[in-house]
């Protein structure tokens, strides 16, 4: 009897123990990983091409004085490191199929991966910016096209943050550009 009373109070103990240790481990990027997990995401609908975009609620929408153009939106969290959900417009005046378009915007944007869907490409690697690598970050990218523009929302973060933001790349991944399947533009 006695031993089962040390041994029911040694596992109790080594439960609390076991339970303490595992809370001091938690960092800021298991928190952020949960927070993208567990939100309901917020969603966003261009009022002039009409696609729509989700984004995690806590992300905070950028005016952005430097985006030219009224088709885009960008989404950003900032906690000394950057993660950055986009949307734009991207005129296609060489009228590329998708596997010519993949391989030109893939060259330019000095992706490392790329991927051929049916009314879509992905691509990624790392983030250039003014011509240059900016160290650590990649982006995540899908275009999709529609006559002769491309539709594209792009995923830039951490490279060390890919587990904690796979829920944004697949969102990216099946992303429909328009959710009832089609839009009237005349371009």
């Amino acid at each position: 009897m006695r031993k089962s009373v040390y041994v029911i109070f040694i596992l109790i103990v080594a439960g609390i123990v076991f339970t303490c240790a595992r809370k001091s481990h938690v960092t800021r990027t298991d928190v952020l990983a949960e927070a993208i997990e567990r939100d309901l995401m917020g969603s966003y609908t261009d009022s002039l091409w009409g696609y729509t975009i989700t984004y995690p609620s806590f992300f905070e929408r950028v005016p952005d004085s430097m985006m030219k153009d009224t088709a885009a939106v960008r989404f950003r969290y900032w906690n000394e490191e950057l993660i950055e959900l986009s949307a734009f417009v991207l005129p296609n005046r060489q009228g590329y199929s998708l596997a010519q378009g993949m391989d030109s915007i893939a060259a330019l944007s000095h992706a490392t991966r790329k991927r051929l869907g049916n009314d879509c490409f992905t691509i990624s690697g790392p983030v250039y910016v003014d011509g240059g690598e900016m160290a650590g970050y990649v982006y995540y990218a899908k275009y999709v096209r529609h006559r002769k523009l491309w539709f594209v929302q792009r995923l830039v973060y951490p490279r060390e943050y890919e587990r904690v933001v796979r829920r944004l790349i697949a969102r990216v991944n099946q992303w429909k550009v328009w959710e009832d399947g089609g839009a009237d533009i005349a371009y």
